[in-house]
This record gives C-alpha cells, structure tokens and sequence, in this order.
C-alpha cells in the first residue's frame, strides 16, 4: 500500500544489480482532496499547470502520479500503473507520489512488487 499522504514508502524489498522488477499498481488518490477527481497511478492527465508541484526531476511526468526510487536518496523515476526494468544500482526500493506536498492528498495505490534475481544472485 502507498498512501497518497507519505511521499515515500518503504517497500522493504532490497534489490541487486540485474535484478528484474516489475511494479503492478491500481487504486485512486487525489491530489486535492477537495478540488480534485480520484485518479490512477498514472497521474492527473492533461493538467500540466500542476507539475509545479512535482518532485523534483519528475516535471514533465504527471502530477500525482506513482514513483519510485531505489536507497534513500536515489534519483526518482516514474512508474505510472505498470513497470518491468532491470536493477542497475542496488538498494531499497521506495514508491512515492509524485508531489511535494501530499499533506491534502487523500486516497491509496495498491501495488505489486515482483522480483527475480538475477543469475548472479539466485545462487
């Protein structure tokens, strides 16, 4: 679960160079709670006023949608409601919203976190 409410969650999934990762995500949130219709997690479309908003490195992405980063202060990427990429840096693995201010967001993304090891690691 990633509340629209914390800007990063702890996945507690620790991932290793190669690793293969695909993220699975559903659920609605709002980036206003009264203002705003519930969206996915591939963000409020067609509303590039808000990216104003948007963490930094993510401007052009959409407002409200879900990210990720891997370590504490690794670079954020987006991954919307679906994404396959293969590990090059290793570290923990956080999904976020992308907003820098989630205080009057309300809502909930459900997602699903599959890994497989790369060869290296599988043992």
């Amino acid at each position: 679960m990633v509340p629209a409410t914390e800007q990063w969650t702890d996945t507690g999934i620790d991932l290793s160079i190669d690793d293969t990762v695909l993220i699975e995500a559903d659920g609605e949130i709002t980036p206003k709670a009264a203002d705003v219709p519930p969206h996915g997690p591939d963000g409020v479309p067609d509303r590039p006023s808000a990216r104003v908003y948007n963490v930094e490195g993510l401007e052009e992405e959409n407002h409200n949608s879900l990210i990720g980063r891997i370590g504490e202060v690794g670079a954020p990427f987006p991954v919307g409601s679906q994404l396959q990429f293969i590990v090059d840096t290793e570290g923990r693995l956080f999904l976020g919203i992308n907003d820098t201010d989630v205080a009057n967001n309300a809502g909930v993304f459900t997602v699903m976190v599959t890994v497989n090891p790369s060869s290296s690691t599988s043992g």
